[in-house]
């Protein structure tokens, strides 16, 4: 992520969490619980909305 600019990394954390989001289930019968990867992305999302909003 490292080429992308300010908008297209909170666009990709977007993105990220509506695929886990909707994927869940596959991902918790994988074996996977995806409920604290969803939560950290939520706050990096919130984080990064916060900093722009200052």
């Amino acid at each position: 992520m490292a080429t992308l600019n300010e908008k297209e990394s909170r666009d990709f954390v977007s993105q990220m969490i509506v695929m886990v989001n909707q994927n869940a289930g596959l991902l918790t019968d994988a074996g996977f619980d995806p409920t604290a990867r969803i939560e950290m992305l939520q706050g990096k999302l919130q984080t990064a909305d916060d900093a722009e909003g200052e």
